[in-house]
């Protein structure tokens, strides 16, 4: 055993993985960075809790959605069950799954052969990842999605490598089966490397008879639910799903699918920036091993190569590019850089630590510095000083420590640049952009008396979800695209954000109360000075608001 090897290994883990749960807390508790598509989970889970359907996800128009298998909705059942149909408890299985994703790139970084500390560079890595940190607690499927092709290249890597044991081959075929479960066909795609590479590699009868019994009892699970709506839907489980996995997703000519690439691959390396400079120093610096180092040619890094460029070449074919595409090739990418790690030495990858660091706090008490300004500026002095006491002393407190204890201070500085950067905007949040609309109109609701009913009119049902999960009760919203005086007219109070429901909403004899909410602030500098300069956070509503509507019975 080497000395890196010897580092300790299972505290330093369980720190980073709860320092990153801890920065992720305040999504669990405020309406932050919400997404446009968790309306379509949290509402079908409340429809599943509410009639004891839990195979077929309904919409929030109350038709079938079998664009996306059902785990995710089973996720944020199983937080409403234990928390409430709140917005804790619509997260909590979602940041957990991410926890549980740090914990297995670790593994597959030290399966892999990578040496403890650059292992948990592979963490503070991931942890550190801009796109992974910001969808980590969302309530959509890429954390469940993302979980599983993780387990599953957990246990090919061991495969591949010849270390593994029966507990392995479920891991590998059952975690490929979450992942199918969780979002479709993409996961499949990682048994084209590993059945490429698999013949030649050391394994005994016994682990082929557990291999056999994993994919078969794999294959079940995955396919159970396809099989059961193929009978009971057919025709929507063509249309919903197969248009979303395929119909709706591909059509690129070849210079599209190039640009495609390499937008992919730009989000991939780009997110993960911390810990690719780090890497970079410390191979600049020098330092490399000898003939401990760990091969870094092998089957199993062969495989997790090939993995993450599956995903960015099947994604550039995509009509649809978002960052979050290429998150299930991001744990894959962390171990094998902690591979490459290993190579070097101790002194080498404290080296890039210390160089990298250095270069990228700086940004972050930048931003933590604008954060407090605009909050002391418009009305949130806690959070002001707060910001700016980070930015004054706790990144000048961790540049010091980079040169006392490099690779603790380094790590926990890969994991907090890009989450501390994203973080910065939370006392603008507070000063300005909350309370958010669906709190705002959750008052109201929760206003009401026994019996009276809220409606909420809008083109899509991203307030029934905001609001919902504010008032604990989301079923209780009624929901249309338009106002019917015939069918509406009884509701106590409608919600809606387009103004061209205020007409005849008011001709069916509803007062009209208007509130300005900050939905987006674009960041530019003119639009910074601007808001520095107006007198008070109702000034800047004022200003960049968009309308929330608020109609009751006069």
């Amino acid at each position: 055993m080497t000395e890196e090897d010897k580092a300790p290994g299972g505290l330093a883990l369980a720190g980073l993985i709860g320092l990153f749960v801890l920065l992720a807390l305040p999504a669990l508790i405020w309406p932050i960075d919400p997404h446009l598509d968790e309306r379509r989970y949290s509402i079908a889970a409340a429809h599943m809790m509410a009639t004891g359907d839990y195979l077929v996800p309904i919409s929030e128009t109350g038709e079938l959605r079998l664009t996306k298998p059902p785990l995710t909705y089973y996720h944020v059942v199983a937080g409403f069950v234990l928390f409430g149909q709140g917005l804790f408890g619509a997260k909590v299985a979602f940041l957990a799954s991410a926890a549980a994703i740090l914990g297995v790139t670790y593994a597959l970084a030290r399966a892999l052969g990578a040496v403890r500390p650059a292992a948990l560079l592979a963490v503070a890595m991931l942890a550190g990842h801009r796109v992974f940190f910001a969808t980590a607690p969302q309530y959509i499927p890429d954390m469940p999605l993302v979980l599983g092709t993780s387990l599953a290249a957990l246990g090919f890597v061991h495969v591949l490598r010849g270390t593994a044991r029966p507990l392995h081959m479920y891991l590998a075929w059952l975690g490929l089966a979450w992942a199918v479960l969780a979002k479709g066909f993409l996961a499949p795609l990682m048994l084209l490397p590993y059945l490429a590479l698999r013949p030649g590699a050391p394994s005994g009868p016994q682990l082929r008879w557990h291999e056999a019994v994993a994919a078969l009892l794999a294959l079940v699970l995955a396919s159970g639910w396809f099989g059961l709506m193929a009978v009971l839907h057919p025709d929507t489980l063509m249309t919903q799903f197969f248009g979303d996995q395929v119909t709706d997703k591909v059509g690129k000519d070849a210079l599209d699918v190039l640009a495609g690439l390499g937008k992919t691959t730009a989000d991939l390396l780009l997110s993960a920036l911390p810990g690719l400079l780090v890497v970079a120093l410390a191979r600049m610096a020098g330092g490399r091993r000898g003939a401990d180092a760990p091969p870094i040619a092998s089957r199993a890094a062969g495989f997790l190569l090939a993995w993450v460029v599956l995903n960015l070449v099947v994604f550039a074919f995509s009509t649809k590019l978002y960052e979050r595409y290429t998150l299930p090739a991001a744990p894959a990418l962390a171990a094998l850089l902690a591979l490459y790690a290993s190579g070097l030495t101790r002194a080498a990858l404290e080296t890039g630590l210390r160089r990298a660091m250095r270069l990228l706090l700086p940004l972050l008490a930048l931003a933590m510095l604008l954060g407090g300004i605009v909050a002391l500026r418009h009305g949130a002095p806690g959070w002001g000083v707060a910001a700016l006491a980070v930015a004054l002393a706790g990144v000048p407190l961790l540049w010091r420590a980079l040169g006392r204890t490099p690779l603790a201070a380094g790590l926990a500085s890969v994991l907090l640049v890009f989450p501390g950067i994203a973080l910065s905007r939370l006392p603008i949040d507070q000063a300005l952009f909350l309370p958010s609309a669906g709190q705002i109109a959750a008052a109201w609701v929760q206003d009401l008396s026994d019996g009276q009913r809220a409606m909420v009119i809008a083109r899509t049902a991203e307030l029934v979800d905001q609001i919902g999960v504010q008032t604990g009760d989301i079923l209780a919203l009624g929901y249309a695209i338009d106002f019917d005086p015939a069918r509406d007219a009884d509701a106590a109070l409608v919600v809606f954000t387009d103004p061209g429901f205020r007409s005849p909403i008011e001709a069916a004899g509803y007062m009209v109360a208007v509130v300005p909410v900050l939905n987006d602030l674009a960041l530019r500098l003119d639009q910074i000075g601007a808001t520095l300069a107006l007198p008070d956070a109702q000034a800047v509503r004022d200003r960049y608001g968009t309308p929330l509507f608020l109609a009751t019975r006069g």
